[in-house]
């Protein structure tokens, strides 16, 4: 039998239930937005921090993202539904504060 959760470690002892909620909620990404949307890749970063990577042949994960990359995305973030920016939003400050490796809590 397999035991082996998809969910990092680091967020099922670090966080709440709650916390782990908002953090899977916001792992979908902005709906009817075009694949090369700067936002698509801070969500494909975001599920590299929170998931085991299953599979590496896909995109589903990001490595790593550049500063222009950000500042791409912060050009954009008024063309994004609140809604979506909110689930970032949330799910990006638990990562903040609760991920053991500062280099990543501070993304």
């Amino acid at each position: 039998m397999y035991k082996k959760n998809v969910i990092r470690d680091w967020l099922i002892e670090n966080c709440s239930w709650k916390q782990q909620t908002v953090v899977l909620v916001a792992l979908r990404g902005c709906d009817g937005i075009p694949k090369e949307n700067p936002s698509k890749k801070l969500s494909r970063m975001l599920r590299r921090v929170i998931l085991e990577n299953t599979d590496s042949l896909t995109g589903f994960m990001e490595d790593d993202i550049t500063n222009n990359e950000m500042n791409d995305f912060l050009d954009y973030i008024d063309a994004l539904p609140v809604h979506y920016i909110m689930h970032f939003a949330h799910a990006s400050a638990i990562v903040g504060y609760h991920h053991p490796d500062e280099s990543i809590a501070g993304f």
